[in-house]
This record gives C-alpha cells, structure tokens and sequence, in this order.
C-alpha cells in the first residue's frame, strides 16, 4: 500500500501548479484546500486509476477593480472561492454562507457581485454588496442556475428547471439587486441555458434543445419577453456553451453533439445562426474516445479568444482565436496546458486569465492560466460601463 500510496501523491503533485515558465500561457499558483494534499486516494486496495478523497475544480472567472474573483468547487460538494491581485497567485477565499453541498457555475459583476449555482436539486444564489456575503431568495423548484449576466437594470440568470439528468426545462430569472429574482416566462420545452451576455439593447442565451435537437438559443430587448430560435439546420447535432456580442454580430462556441469537434456561430439577432465550417483547428487529436470543444469565449481588443480543451494523449487545455469568428486558429500546445481543461476566460488589469482544471481524466484539481496583454488595458471598464461597446 505504502508504494500505491506514494504513487497518487506523485499524481495529484503533478497534476497541481506549476512554476512560471516561458509559456505564453503560464499556469498559476492555485492554494488548494488542506484535504487535496492530506489524502491522496480514496480507495484503501488496489486503484487503477487512483482518484483524490476531495477534488476541485474551477468554472468561472471575473476581473475586479483589484484583480479577479474565481469560483467553482470542492468536494464532498463546497462552493469554493480563490482570489488573486495579479491572476497568478491565487489564494483560497472567504467561505461562502449555506454552501455546503452547492456546484458553483457563473459569477458576474454588476453594482454587486453575483454567484450562480445550485445546492443540491435546487437551484442557489450568492450576492456580495461589499460588506460580505448573503445567500438570495430563489423562486422554489428542481434545477440549477448555470449562467447570469449583469445589465443596466440588475441581473439575468439561466438555466433550467427540472431534473439533472433526464427532461428539464430552459429558464430564465430576473432580478434588479441580485438579491430579489423572478421568473421570466420563455419557450421552454426540453432545453438548458449554458450561457448568457447582453448588450445595452440586446439579451441573447445559448444552450441545448434535447439530446437530439441540438443547440438553441434565446433573445430579448427587454429581459421580459423571450423569443427562441427557429429550427435551422445550422444549430443542428451541437450545443452551444458560450456566447458573446462582437462589434455588431454575437458569437457563439461550443462542441458538436458527439463532442469530437469544436463548433462557433456567428449571428446578426441571436435567433438565426451561420455556423462556422468545419476547419482542423477544431478536430480531436485523439483517435481513442475523440473529444475537443470551445467551453467559453471572449473579446480581446479586435479578436474573440475562446478556451476549451480536446482529449488528445492525457488531455489538454486549448486556446483558440479567432478575427472573425468563422476561421479560427489554434494556439500552439503548450507544456502548461497537459492533462488540462479550461472552462472560462475573462479579460481584464491587462490579462486574460483562464480557469479550469488539472488531472483529466482520472483527478481534477483547480488550475489557472494567464496571458500578459498589456494592450488590452481599459477594455475591461469600457464593457462594464458599456455592454454594447464594440472591440476596440
């Protein structure tokens, strides 16, 4: 035992930060709770792959006047929080109320900062005005928050409404302060909000019809009333997990239904959608269990950055950008972004910074990515003050 023992904490060490190296794309300094290092596997026998007693994983990211707030989670099931002043070095952050047994999503950054999740079968919310924490008031019913997005009048969240796995519902909450929510009525039917992002005249929502449909998604002028997509054979046998406005058009990236190949959109209204053509730079480059995907995307002055990652050898972490959001080039591997995944990207104090995890397939722990754009300074304040800014 001793010898398997000493084997899963050489694992889960290497699976942790790394020093600063001459990547482009650096990982992070991440503190990790006591119990990732404490124990290193949860099976007392023989474990092949051995898996950590508590993973964590990171699945959102914003930039603050004074650096960036992550969130994600722990297990047994934590709402988790990590700062950082520079998006290096990241400390574990103050615990958040009533989080026990909660998966973190979304966060977003308005006159407050909101967290969107779930807690068990329900979905949950989290609201900081400065002087700490509070857990909001949440209409009752099964689902989960797993998208919110500020605007000039408060905050709109979405998710859906029904069981994890199995039928549920697309939905949409409203709220002005982030602590009061209301349910917004929208076409429904056997479909999931991944993702959200507004301009000051235009909410768009992306995600999945059912199983078979493919991807959908929802726009409103108002945050009250909803149209969804029409059926097009361009949202067909995909999912959409991000979007963003870009200049005048909105992009969106996700994976195909099968997961083997990344996808992007591009569309004038957020209902009617000119998928991207299939291009290497979306292709698995892996022959065993084929999987690549764009899990977010962003605007960086005049080009969309998008991460994700694709199961090539242990997996890897992957960085796409693109001008146009059609033709879209790969970022060269790095050493950094072996066995990783990036589930979000964000922009701002002249970095992109990108989080997920590392350890995949087998052990997660949460890991953090960064890249110096100096150029970049001031986007950040124009899209917080502006949501319809176009890249500059």
């Amino acid at each position: 035992m001793r010898p398997l023992a000493a084997i899963a904490v050489v694992l889960l060490t290497a699976c942790g930060p790394v020093p600063p190296s001459a990547d482009t794309w650096p990982r992070g300094e991440v503190e990790q709770p006591d119990a990732v290092t404490a124990e290193p596997s949860s099976t007392p026998a023989y474990c092949a792959p051995c898996h950590p007693a508590v993973i964590t994983e990171l699945r959102d990211v914003a930039a603050l006047d004074d650096g960036f707030l992550a969130i994600g989670s722990r297990t047994p099931a934590t709402g988790t929080l990590w700062r950082s002043a520079d998006g290096r070095s990241w400390t574990l952050a103050e615990p958040l109320p009533d989080a026990a047994g909660a998966r973190l999503e979304a966060v977003a950054i308005g006159q407050r900062t909101v967290v969107v999740g779930s807690i068990g079968p329900d979905p949950a919310i989290w609201v900081d005005d400065g002087d700490g924490w509070t857990r909001a008031t949440v209409p009752r019913g099964q689902g989960r928050m797993t998208a919110v997005t500020a605007t000039d009048d408060g905050f709109i969240a979405g998710g859906y409404l029904g069981p994890e796995f199995g039928p549920a519902g697309a939905a949409i909450w409203r709220s002005p302060d982030g602590t009061h929510w209301t349910p917004v009525d929208i076409p429904h039917r056997e479909s999931r909000v991944a993702a959200l992002a507004a301009t000051a005249s235009r909410l768009v929502a992306v995600g999945r019809a059912s199983s078979d449909d493919g991807a959908a998604s929802w726009a409103s002028d108002d945050g009250v009333h909803w149209e969804r997509s029409p059926v097009q054979a361009s949202l067909d046998g995909a999912l959409m997990l991000s979007v963003t406005p870009f200049g005048a058009r909105w992009v969106a990236v996700g994976t195909t239904a099968s997961g083997e190949e990344a996808a992007a959109w591009t569309s004038d209204d957020g209902l009617t959608w000119t998928r991207a053509p299939s291009q290497a730079s979306f292709h698995s480059r892996s022959r065993y269990a084929p999987h690549a995907e764009m899990s977010d995307v962003t605007v960086a002055r005049t080009r969309l950055v998008a991460v994700g990652w694709n199961s090539s050898g242990n997996g890897a972490a992957v960085v796409w950008t693109s001008t146009d959001g059609v033709t879209w080039t790969r970022e060269p591997d790095e050493p950094g972004f072996s066995g990783g995944g990036m589930h979000a990207v964000t922009l701002g104090n002249g970095k992109l910074v990108a989080v997920g995890s590392t350890g995949w397939p087998d052990t997660h722990a949460a890991t953090t990515w960064s890249h110096d754009t100096s150029e970049y300074v001031g986007l950040l304040h124009r899209r917080a003050v502006r949501p319809d800014a176009a890249p500059i």
